[in-house]
C-alpha cells in the first residue's frame, strides 16, 4: 500500500499512538515496522514521498488550488522555494512514485477516482508550488483502506507487539556504564612475537581487529572522552560479522539504535538527520552509514594518537 512519509522526527522516538494510522507513518520506528508487516501481509511497499521542508512549502494543496485559480497565468511562481532540497531530487522522486504506483504499468498501481489523478497529474507539472502537497489528494484513499483493514490486523500481529515492546526499551535509554563492550578476538599473525620490531607501526585495521591493541586505543580514547565512534565501530562490526553467519542479530541491532542513533543516547555519534531517519526506519539495514560515520572520526582521532608515547610503546607492549 501507498503510505505518507511524513519525515519530521518527533523529539519522543518512543511515543506514538497506537490507533492512529497517520500517527504510526509519522513515527519512523513504527513506520517501519508497518512496512514490514504490509510486506509480509500484502507483498507491498511503502514509499518515501518527501523529507518536507516545512518552510518552503507551508500551505496545503487545497489553499494552493484555490490561489492558482485566482492567478493570472502570467504571474505564476516557477522558481524553486527550498533550499535544502533540489528541484531534480524531488522530480526525480516523482518520477519514482509515478512508475511505482500511478502509471498504467506500475508493479503497485493504486486506483484512483479520474478527477483527483487529473488533478494530481496536474499538481506534479507545479511541484515547485505543491512540494509534499502533491499527493496528498491521491494518498485519501489508501489512507482509508489503512485505518480499516490494515491497522486492525496489524495491531493484531507480531510485528505489533514486537514494536511496542521495542520502542518502550527507549522511553529510558541505558547509560554507558550498561554497555560491555565487545573485544575483537586476536586476528593478527605473527611468526614470533620476540621478534617484532620496536619500531613497529601499526594501522588503524589492525588495531581494531586486535584484542590487545584495540584495549590499548581504547584507554586512549576513553582518555580523550572520544570512545564513542571506536564502541560503535566494534559493535557494528559484531553485528555484520553475526548476520553473515546468519545468527539472531536483532538484539545487537536495538543495542546500537538505543546506545549509538538514539537522540540523547550514551554514546550518541555524529550522524546526518537523513541517515538517522533511514536507520529508524528499517533498523539493521542501514548501519553502515553509522560504521562510516565512526570510521571517519576514529582516522582523524587515530592521527592524534600516532603522535602519543602510547601508540610508539605498542610493540614493545606486544612483545
Amino acid at each position: 500500500k501507498m503510505a505518507l512519509q511524513h519525515g519530521e522526527m518527533k523529539r519522543s522516538e518512543s511515543s506514538v499512538d497506537h490507533s492512529d494510522i497517520l500517527a504510526l507513518i509519522d513515527n519512523p520506528i513504527s513506520c517501519g515496522y508497518l512496512h514490514s508487516f504490509c510486506e509480509s501481509e500484502y507483498n507491498a511497499e511503502f514509499r518515501d514521498f518527501f523529507r518536507i521542508d516545512r518552510v518552503a512549502w507551508s500551505k496545503s494543496y487545497r489553499v494552493l488550488d484555490r490561489e492558482l485559480e485566482e492567478a493570472e497565468e502570467e504571474k505564476a511562481d516557477d522558481s524553486w522555494p527550498s533550499i535544502y532540497l533540489s528541484e531534480s531530487a524531488v522530480k526525480e522522486k516523482i518520477d519514482l512514485i509515478v512508475g511505482n504506483f500511478i502509471s498504467d504499468d506500475a508493479p503497485f498501481q493504486i486506483c484512483f477516482p479520474s478527477a483527483v489523478l487529473e488533478r494530481t497529474n496536474a499538481r506534479m507539472k507545479r511541484v515547485n508550488i505543491y512540494g509534499p502537497q502533491t499527493f496528498e489528494e491521491a494518498l485519501h484513499d489508501p489512507l482509508k483502506t489503512m485505518r480499516r483493514d490494515i491497522l486492525p490486523r496489524f495491531t493484531r500481529s507480531k510485528f505489533f507487539s514486537d514494536m511496542v515492546e521495542r520502542m518502550a526499551s527507549i522511553e529510558h535509554l541505558p547509560s554507558a556504564s550498561e554497555l560491555d563492550t565487545p573485544i575483537p578476538p586476536t586476528k593478527l599473525k605473527f611468526d614470533s612475537l620476540d621478534e617484532l620490531p620496536l619500531d613497529r607501526r601499526f594501522h588503524l585495521k589492525e588495531v581494531v581487529e586486535c584484542r590487545h591493541l584495540f584495549q590499548c586505543f581504547l584507554a586512549y580514547t576513553q582518555k580523550c572522552f572520544c570512545s564513542e565512534n571506536l564502541i560503535c565501530y566494534r559493535m557494528v562490526t559484531l553485528f555484520e560479522e553475526r548476520v553473515e553467519a546468519k545468527e539472531p542479530c536483532s538484539d545487537i541491532a536495538w543495542s546500537i539504535f538505543r546506545y549509538f542513533v538514539a537522540e540523547g543516547s550514551a554514546y550518541e555519534i555524529s550522524i546526518e538527520f537523513a541517515k538517522r531517519k533511514a536507520i529508524m526506519l528499517d533498523l539493521a539495514k542501514h548501519f553502515e552509514f553509522v560504521k562510516k560515520s565512526s570510521l571517519n572520526m576514529l582516522r582523524t582521532i587515530f592521527t592524534s594518537y600516532k603522535n602519543t608515547d602510547e601508540y610508539a610503546g605498542l610493540a614493545q607492549y606486544m612483545r
